[in-house]
């Protein structure tokens, strides 16, 4: 056997869809968490109720400093008005981070989030996502304008899907109570990670920093500067939001408004208004992010596109906000799960291209003990506990939370099926 083939497990086969076969499920032991994001401390809040001992590792000096450091957050579901694998996942997400919340002692801001019906479009797909019934009537009201206004404190023109567990959270606090328990490590950039029986985590001095059972890498892009995972098809979208001090249209708001962009309550006396959703080059994606010149006035654009009277008088220029980069993928749905052996699934599953019956080829092949979670987007929030509530599954062999479609729909090891499939 050689050195290669000797880092790599095989998985037991799966008679349907062998490259997406369950990887050797694990006792419980010592996880390193590369990233100390909404990812990675959902990451090790899940693994700890396993009984796993987890250190979280990140490169800046204090948890949440990358995308999951904006100082307020929006907590909401995504629902789409037709049933599929995205808003299947999503509604589930909802519901778990409802109970994790719970788990972890933290509340929302009162007033819940209205999803505002801005445009006819809009108010068809709000009738057919209430006539879906994903989520029962105590998380999902549909409202008139009077009704909404009444939520939200002051005259809304429009209707709206009323989520009333909803609201605004601070991040930070949100990953510090999910972080709880955890060993922490700021300050350490990972280089890279040796695997000789055990794990060795490397930062760029050379030096072992930790040598753990497991290692989970939940740090957004930072996933696909490792060699094992350089393939994923990881995107940035960087992303700026709004703190603005009340105007007297907006004083009384109590509910967050979401509208495309959002708009919270007044707290510590700034709204968040949110947020830009932009491509960027190869040059800005190793520079740290920055509040560029028009960002507050395109945020503030398309808030007074559907409530005009809102903001009225508040110059952009004068405002401050925070900007940070989003990790996203071509089908805007999380990775979540072993790390494929990139070279044994090109091998074992190149036949792919022709289409032979799935008997034909064996369990996937996986680096052992290497996981990852990213590919978050901008609904990292409320996506990550379910997530990671699914990695853990996939470590320890427990049934999954969620349907098995959702399960591959998240498998990192989709994005080379899809390749080898179109004979790349």
């Amino acid at each position: 056997m050689s050195q290669g083939e000797d880092l790599i497990k095989r998985a037991p086969p799966d008679q349907l869809q062998p490259w997406f076969a369950r990887a050797t499920a694990l006792p419980p032991g010592r996880a390193a968490i590369i990233g100390g994001g909404i990812a990675g401390a959902s990451t090790a809040h899940a693994l700890r109720r396993r009984g796993w001992q987890t250190t979280i590792i990140d490169r800046r000096k204090e948890l949440a400093q990358e995308a999951s450091g904006n100082p307020t957050g929006v907590l909401m579901p995504r629902l789409t008005a037709a049933p599929n694998l995205d808003g299947r996942f999503y509604a589930a997400a909802w519901r778990f981070v409802l109970r994790t919340l719970v788990d972890i002692g933290m509340q929302l801001d009162a007033g819940g989030v209205l999803q505002l019906a801005t445009d006819a479009a809009e108010a068809a797909r709000q009738n057919m996502v209430a006539a879906d019934a994903a989520l029962p009537p105590a998380m999902l009201r549909q409202m008139d304008a009077a009704a909404a206004s009444d939520i939200a404190g002051c005259a809304l023109p429009f209707g709206a899907l009323h989520f009333p567990q909803g609201g605004a959270i601070d991040p930070r606090a949100y990953c510090a109570a999910l972080a709880q328990g955890s060993d922490v490590l700021f300050g350490v950039d990972v280089a890279r990670l040796r695997h000789d029986g055990r794990w060795q985590v490397i930062d760029a001095a050379g030096e072992v920093r930790t040598e753990v059972d497991i290692v989970v890498l939940a740090n957004a892009l930072g996933a696909a500067s490792l060699p094992q995972t350089a393939w994923l098809p990881l995107a940035a979208r960087r992303g700026a939001l709004t703190l603005a001090p009340p105007t007297p249209a907006s004083a009384a708001l109590r509910a967050v408004l979401a509208y495309g962009g959002y708009m919270t309550p007044a707290r510590g006396g700034v709204h968040s208004i949110g947020a830009t959703f932009d491509w960027i080059s190869a040059h800005e994606l190793n520079a740290p992010p920055v509040v560029r010149g028009d960002d507050h006035a395109r945020n503030l654009a398309d808030l007074a596109h559907v409530l005009p009277g809102l903001m009225a008088g508040v110059e952009p220029r004068a405002l401050a906000g925070r900007a940070a980069l989003r990790c996203t993928t071509a089908d805007h749905m999380p990775v979540v799960g072993p790390v494929p052996d990139e070279g044994a699934y090109r091998s074992d599953f190149a036949e792919l291209r022709h289409g032979h019956p799935w008997a034909r080829y064996p369990g996937a092949r996986y680096v052992p003990g290497l996981y990852v979670l990213t590919g978050l987007g901008a609904r990292g929030l409320v996506s990550a506990p379910l997530a990671a509530e699914i990695l853990a599954a996939h470590v320890t062999g427990e049934s999954w939370p969620v349907e098995n479609d959702l399960t591959t729909a998240l498998h990192p090891g989709r994005f080379l099926v899809r390749e080898l499939k179109r004979g790349i």
